[in-house]
Formats: C-alpha cells, sequence, structure tokens
C-alpha cells in the first residue's frame, strides 16, 4: 500500500532534517510541566518517540486503524519495512530499526491508539502539551474539537497547531470549515477563526511560525506542505 508506504518513509525515511522529530523538538522546548503529552495525528510514530525523550508519557492517536497498526507493530518488533512507489508499478523497498534512530520503547514510553479526535475517551486526560499535527484540516467539525481540546490540557498546559489549512469538502463539509471564506464580506482566514475560537481560554504566547513537511511520491517527485503553527497556553 502506497498511501501507508509514504506515512512510514515521511516519518523515518531519513535520520535527519525530519518534519516530525523537528515539531518534537519544538513542542520540548516551550517548557513547562514534561508528565503526559499527546499527539494527535502520530502516523507512523517518530514525533511521539521523539517527545517521549523528554515526556514521562505519550500517547499518539490517530484517526484509522491501519495507521495505528503502522506503529504499533514498529514499536514491538522494532523492524519497519516497506515499499516506495519508484515509477509505474515498480517499488523500492526499504527497512529501518528503531534502533537506527536511538528509540528503545522500554525508556521512552508510549502508547498508540485508534480515537476520534472530537470524542476522545476519559482515559485520554491531564496532558502538559497537545500536539494537533497536521489534522486541523482533516477534522469533520473543527470548531467542535477546539471546543472540547481545552478539558484535556492542565492548566498551563501548550496546545500546538500545526496545519496548511487546506481545507477540502471530502474530508471536512463546507459548513464545517473554520477559515478560507468571506465573512461579512471581509476575508475570514482559518488563522483569524482559531483566534476567535481560542483567545477566550488560552494566550497565543508565540509568533506563528512554518515548517515544512516533505512526502515521497515517486523516484523523481516528491510534495511539500508548509504547515502554520501556533502555541496556544492555556489560562
Amino acid at each position: 500500500d502506497f498511501s501507508l508506504s509514504k506515512i512510514c518513509d515521511a516519518h523515518f525515511g531519513d535520520k535527519e532534517n525530519n518534519y516530525y522529530e523537528t515539531m518534537a523538538e519544538f513542542c520540548i522546548a516551550l517548557g513547562g510541566v514534561k508528565n503526559k503529552a499527546l499527539e494527535i495525528g502520530c502516523g507512523a510514530g517518530r514525533g511521539t518517540f521523539a517527545l517521549a525523550r523528554y515526556f514521562a508519557m505519550v500517547h499518539g492517536i490517530e484517526f484509522t486503524a491501519r495507521v495505528v497498526r503502522l506503529a504499533t507493530n514498529f514499536k514491538e518488533s522494532g523492524k519497519l519495512k516497506y515499499a516506495l512507489k519508484e515509477e509505474g508499478e515498480l517499488a523500492l523497498f526499504e527497512e529501518r530499526s528503531l534502533s537506527d534512530f536511538g528509540i528503545d520503547p522500554k525508556i521512552q514510553k508510549v502508547e498508540f491508539w485508534q480515537a476520534d479526535p472530537h470524542n476522545m475517551k476519559p482515559y485520554f486526560n491531564g496532558y502538559d502539551v497537545i500536539l494537533a499535527n497536521d489534522v486541523l484540516d482533516t477534522l469533520y467539525d473543527p470548531a467542535l474539537f477546539l471546543k472540547n481540546i481545552k478539558e484535556r490540557l492542565n492548566e498551563q498546559g501548550f496546545l500546538v497547531i500545526a496545519s496548511a489549512y487546506d481545507w477540502d469538502e471530502a474530508k471536512t463539509p463546507k459548513a464545517k470549515w473554520l477559515g478560507g471564506f468571506k465573512k461579512n464580506g471581509e476575508k475570514y482566514s482559518t488563522w483569524d477563526a482559531l483566534n476567535d475560537a481560542l483567545l477566550p481560554h488560552f494566550e497565543s504566547i508565540k509568533e506563528p511560525l512554518e515548517m515544512r513537511l516533505i512526502a515521497h511520491e515517486s523516484e523523481r517527485k516528491q510534495s511539500v506542505k508548509t504547515l502554520h503553527v501556533s502555541v496556544w497556553r492555556k489560562r
């Protein structure tokens, strides 16, 4: 399945200059208490493991069971095998080990779960950092997600949102888009919507920045996504 292989490669294709590792380091550098963290949109788990170098426990969640199985199987077996699209039906076969990335699940405590970010079980609670990693524009009701997520976060905890704001009716009904349309005749961006939704309960503590996420499409083709990253501290 080339779509799963793309996820594997984005996470574990390269040791250096990896978006997920960089994002985890960014979250760690925010400071504060480091007992529990949650990564929503954990994919194959590179960022979840990276967060666990500093947090006592990290939960990684994904909407789909097959993506969760990727991360869980890698954690349990220590091996990750995948086939990247080369051209047409031809594939490049890759293998990675947790040890290649200095990851030891006995030391770095992580759990991977399938969950709906809009409606997580009470188990997912009491976090010092929640990272919504490239998922905001895939949610079926992002406003509901933003309304409820504060309950999962400890006081003074950080909510980090990384998104390209690439709204698509195939994933999010147009009526549920946070921004990207005109409101009262004026342009209304997702950044405007985030401020409106979050400022009553959070403070924006950093100037937003941009990070690039590169994915392998085929041997001579890559896709690049620029994610807008904002940090919110719960009041």
